[in-house]
């Protein structure tokens, strides 16, 4: 797998997303893997859908949920599914079934750091 697309992980603020901006905990790259129609429609079942399902290295320590939010390009997905797997070289490696929200939650961009001082 290729890691070649920024991922940022981050969490939900206390409150509701309209209230305050997703709280950033980490940042790291990512390749995306193909949604097969066994998983989409096993998800469908389930009561949810997946619309990207990516992955990543996971490092020692790290912990990532259900319900924690994946921003990539912009586009806020929430997390749905997270599985602990490795790769075809037994590396560890983070599944993460991300939901797109039909822009729900884009209003909760994290914020960015603004580099005139304001």
């Amino acid at each position: 797998m290729i890691y070649d697309k920024s991922i940022l992980i981050c969490t939900k603020p206390a409150g509701t997303l309209i209230q305050s901006a997703l709280v950033p905990a980490f940042e790291r790259l990512c390749g995306f893997r193909t949604v097969y129609a066994s998983r989409f429609w096993n998800s469908v079942q389930a009561g949810s859908s997946i619309d990207r399902l990516a992955e990543l290295p996971r490092l020692p320590g790290e912990a990532i949920e259900a319900e924690m939010y994946a921003v990539v390009n912009g586009t806020v997905y929430r997390i749905t599914q997270a599985q602990e797997d490795e790769d075809r070289h037994n590396r560890p490696i983070w599944l993460l079934s991300l939901k797109r929200e039909e822009r729900s939650y884009d209003i909760a961009l994290p914020k960015e750091d603004s580099d005139d001082g304001s």
